[in-house]
């Protein structure tokens, strides 16, 4: 609205509530026993002061301008001042002709008639002449104007495209701002979503490789401690193993020295067993042979004797 009027809206008045009274109790008959009361100080309430509501301003309206009505009452004054001028004038050559009237003579009188008819007909030429000089004059003033105001309105309608023009332009550069300043708050919304979503997924993927990174750190103490404690045992178990090998060794050469030992031992007895059978086997071949021989010459003898004894 460019020439509008607005309307003032009217004040509401807030109506008063009726404060209610309270109804007093009545006292008992029975009489209490008073308690001594410390005295308290009284707060006092701050009175609150009234907003007085500031009147708005009224905004003064453009009037319109009533050039046309103004244009056409103009108009009609000066035409009515014409005439009434034209109306003067007329009275006034009549009043003048009527006392310039004389007696004049037949031959004059031609004359004058002739003139007048050579005058009048001159008169009615130029008032013909006059009339369409002045049509023309009319109709050129006419479309002159027709020009003017056409090309007024134009430029009264160009003024108002103009205005409206920029009153879009306006119009769309603001709301170009506005939506600028919205995209640009989205976007900045978006990219802090964004990054914050970002932040949080660093984090989570810190968290996680941190964690990740305990776990194997973890695992490969307990790896070097396992190893290490591998490593130990392994020491300890070829440590053991050699101390039970030496030990086994020990024990197997001890066997076999005793078994070497118990071997010797037997065969010694053996060839000490064997030595004496072996004696004592000849001691009795030796008797036997000694006894066979002792019979062999007894048998000798007493053969001897007999064959002494037959002769």
């Amino acid at each position: 609205m460019l020439f509008g009027t607005r309307k003032k809206k009217k004040k509401k008045t807030k109506k008063k509530k009726k404060k209610k009274k309270k109804k007093k109790k009545k006292k008992k008959t029975k009489k209490k026993k008073k308690k001594k009361k410390t005295k308290k100080m009284k707060k006092t309430k701050k009175k609150k002061k009234k907003k007085t509501k500031k009147k708005k301003k009224k905004k003064k309206t453009r009037k319109k301008k009533k050039t046309k009505k103004k244009k056409k009452k103009k108009k009609m004054k000066k035409k009515k001042k014409k005439k009434t001028k034209k109306k003067k004038k007329k009275k006034q050559k009549k009043k003048k002709k009527k006392k310039k009237k004389k007696k004049t003579t037949k031959k004059k009188k031609k004359k004058t008639k002739k003139n007048k008819k050579e005058k009048t007909k001159e008169k009615k030429t130029k008032k013909k002449t006059n009339k369409k000089k002045a049509k023309k004059k009319k109709k050129k003033k006419k479309k002159k104007k027709k020009k003017k105001k056409k090309e007024k309105k134009k430029k009264k309608k160009k003024k108002k495209t103009k205005k409206k023009t920029m009153m879009m332009m306006k119009k769309k550069k603001t709301m170009k701002k506005k939506k600028k300043k919205k995209t640009m708050k989205k976007k900045k919304k978006k990219t802090m979503k964004k990054r914050k979503k970002e932040k949080t997924m660093k984090k989570k993927i810190m968290k996680k490789t941190m964690k990740k990174k305990k776990k194997t750190m973890k695992k490969k103490k307990t790896m070097k401690k396992t190893m290490e404690k591998k490593k130990k045992k392994k020491k300890t178990m070829k440590k053991k193993t050699m101390e039970e090998k030496n030990t086994m060794k020990k024990k197997k050469t001890m066997k076999k020295m005793k078994k070497k030992k118990k071997k010797a031992k037997k065969n010694t007895m053996k060839k000490k067993t064997m030595k004496r059978a072996m004696k004592k086997k000849k001691k009795k071949t030796m008797k036997i042979k000694k006894t066979m021989k002792k019979k062999k010459t007894m048998k000798k003898t007493i053969e001897k004797k007999k064959k002494t004894m037959k002769k």
